[in-house]
């Protein structure tokens, strides 16, 4: 039965023929309401409505004739039933004698109208019309059976949405598709509704329907409005996530309901009509409001197929038989019956997967190439192990089940292929045959198989390790490290000069002799080897191991010396240690008279602590680069700096002045004047000179 008919026998809804009209004749009479009239007009007058049936909200069209012209006919349009709505008005009859009016039915539903309309001339007419039954349709897409994609269909004609169950004749879907379904509505009053759905999230534990999303999410193609006439144009509402299902860890892809020719406002919270969680048998409802825009719009919205990713490889929907995915239409307006809609366990495929993983021993750079056959699905492909996911191909969304090869193919040089380890989630019957360097993969629907393909090779890796305690600056790229075989085949020796070291292939068993290429100011420590056999500075790599090597080099100190000389040839008494030098750079240094000390290399300004009557000559260095006051010391150089501070003259005068007032003639020319001292002075009138410096005894 469809929702037509349940929804229209729940609502009680009769629909009521056109009553014949009923009409009076009054001949050569005037009256009242009468414009004009002469004679009334020789037919029955008539009324009649545009359609037998409305939607609920309808305008409604009445239209009469045979009227008497410029009559005042009155029309009462009545609730037959219920006598709950009432509609009445006054009409002029035109010259033609006929008569108009249009009004708007109520929104709630009312199941049959009657129609009077009366004139003083004419007489009366009648008519009957009736609501319109509301309806919903529940439909699901069928998007065509495999080969046909999973991704396209539902868009060429309104039998692609089908009113019944699906099976694998009609359509073909996926692990985690959404499956398209659709609700067309008809004779909707233009106003608010509500519509319950549906879906069962769990059969016997195992989820089903998990949520609820878009239409189009994987069905691109899919056309909700295909078969439906005036379909409107699209808004959309988003869907809220199930607390059970966000709650239970799993994060739904976001979604929105779509109606066409309406508009929703709102959608309740999730229900469960058989209770929460998921075990046993469970279900979820949500209810849509909407108002109409028109009276047949369409409500568009997808199902989400369980997946394993999400629930586990025992709890998904892979693990269902029969028809687990049931969506259902509750009620419209509170009214009408369920209609179920199911899709068959063989219309869903569960695709299978192949992933291969390199396990190289050791991890490096070497490429393992493969190939995969048959192609497609599988394709040719290579593999390296250096530490991240480089070493895995996965094969996913396999829908094909058939046999499979895998095979390793050339083995690089020096390596050895060990061995083809396979494992299985999901088993459903396949198997896995390895007969080196492939293995051939009976796929079967929904398995996973993993194989892990192990190699092996000698390497070897040189490290250098600098320590730069004493102010050096070089990095490990600054030293060439070798390794040349002790025999006379040498296809394997390799120099490494880098910061990032990597492994090299050696001859499994061969006797390597090691060296570097060192540089001025670091001192070469001893070569150290985490396996293999070492000798000294020689190390032999046994097949299938991975060796490293490693060399520290130690920056060298420098050395400055600070050296103070003093000059007392004109009565100063300073000794060195009167002067305080200083070094100021990476390792500063100060002494009074001088310093001395291991240092780091680089630029130091030199400096000291001056006296008063002492002039300071210029630093002198030797070794070293010197500019200035200022020298600069490379790793392992040593430099000696000196600064010699000489004592400065001081200077006498001494002035004679004569007075003459007393009638004297003397000039100071007649007086000698001395100083007795350090440097003794004399002189008629005066003196004046350098002199050491001391205290002077003046005559």
């Amino acid at each position: 039965m469809s929702i037509h008919s349940l929804i229209r026998g729940a609502l009680g809804r009769r629909v009521a023929s056109i009553a014949a009209a009923t009409m009076f004749i009054t001949l050569g009479l005037t009256g009242p309401g009468l414009v004009g009239a002469s004679s009334a007009s020789t037919a029955p007058p008539t009324i009649s409505s545009d359609q037998a049936d409305y939607p609920p909200g309808s305008i409604v069209n009445l239209t009469g004739t045979n009227w008497a012209a410029g009559e005042t006919v009155h029309i009462v349009v009545n609730d037959t039933i219920g006598q709950t709505w009432q509609h009445a008005v006054d009409v002029v009859a035109t010259g033609a004698g006929v008569i108009t009016d249009s009004f708007q039915l109520s929104y709630s539903f009312i199941s049959n109208y009657d129609v009077t309309a009366t004139g003083p001339v004419s007489g009366t007419a009648t008519t009957t019309f009736t609501d319109a039954n509301s309806s919903a349709s529940l439909d699901q897409c069928a998007n065509d059976p495999a080969p046909s994609p999973n991704t396209d269909g539902c868009s060429a004609s309104a039998s692609d949405w089908v009113n019944g169950n699906l099976g694998a004749s009609k359509s073909s879907y996926v692990e985690g598709d959404f499956i398209p379904y659709r609700l067309v509505f008809g004779n909707l009053a233009l106003a608010p509704h509500t519509v319950t759905i549906e879906w069962d999230t769990t059969k016997s534990g195992t989820h089903a329907l998990d949520y609820i999303g878009t239409f189009s999410e994987t069905v691109a193609t899919a056309n909700p409005c295909l078969g439906v006439s005036g379909c409107g144009s699209p808004t959309t509402f988003a869907i809220p996530a199930d607390p059970q299902v966000t709650g239970a860890g799993v994060t739904p892809i976001a979604g929105n309901f779509t109606l066409y020719g309406g508009t929703i406002t709102d959608v309740s919270g999730y229900s469960y009509p058989v209770g929460t969680g998921f075990s046993g048998d469970k279900s979820a409802r949500i209810t849509i409001n909407f108002i109409a825009a028109q009276d047949n719009p369409v409500l568009a919205w997808g199902g989400h197929i369980a997946t394993r990713q999400d629930w586990g490889m025992a709890n998904s929907a892979v693990n269902i038989p029969g028809s687990p995915y049931h969506t259902r239409l509750i009620d419209l307006d509170g009214s009408g019956g369920n209609q179920d809609r199911s899709l068959s366990a063989e219309a869903v495929i569960f695709p299978g997967s192949i992933t291969i993983i390199k396990d190289a021993t050791p991890n490096g750079l070497t490429s393992f190439p493969f190939t995969a056959v048959p192609n497609p699905p599988l394709s040719n492909f290579s593999l390296v192990d250096d530490g991240t996911t480089a070493n895995t191909k996965v094969f996913s969304d396999i829908t094909t089940f058939q046999t499979y090869t895998v095979t390793e193919t050339p083995i690089p040089d020096g390596w050895t292929l060990n061995g083809i380890v396979c494992s299985v989630t999901s088993d459903n019957g396949g198997s896995q045959t390895v007969s080196l360097p492939k293995v051939d993969i009976n796929l079967k629907e929904g398995e996973n198989v993993t194989c892990t393909f192990s190699n092996s090779a000698a390497t070897l890796k040189l490290v250098k390790d600098v320590t730069n305690d004493n102010g050096g600056t070089a990095t490990s790229a600054d030293f060439a490290l070798s390794a040349v075989s002790s025999t006379s085949d040498h296809s394997k020796d390799f120099t490494s000069q880098t910061d990032s070291p990597v492994f090299h292939y050696v001859l499994g068993g061969t006797v390597y002799n090691l060296s570097e290429s060192g540089i001025a100011g670091y001192t070469g420590g001893s070569w150290v080897c985490d396996g293999g056999t070492q000798n000294g500075a020689s190390i032999s790599v046994p097949a299938g191991s991975a060796v490293t090597c490693t060399i520290t080099n130690n920056d060298q100190t420098a050395h400055l010396k600070l050296v103070k000389t003093v000059t007392n040839d004109n009565g100063g008494t300073a000794a060195a240690t009167d002067f305080t030098l200083s070094a100021a750079g990476p390792t500063p240094i100060s002494g009074a008279g001088g310093a001395e000390s291991d240092v780091n290399a680089g630029t130091y300004n030199l400096s000291e602590t001056n006296l008063p009557g002492y002039t300071a000559g210029s630093w002198s260095c030797v070794g070293g680069s010197q500019s200035g006051a200022s020298i600069t010391l490379a790793l392992g150089q040593s430099a000696t700096c000196t600064i010699n501070n000489d004592d400065q003259t001081a200077h006498l005068t001494l002035v004679k002045t004569v007075t003459n007032d007393n009638g004297g003639t003397a000039v100071a020319t007649d007086f000698t004047l001395s100083a007795a001292g350090p440097t003794p002075i004399s002189g008629a009138g005066g003196a004046e000179s350098d002199v050491n410096a001391g205290t002077y005894n003046l005559s």
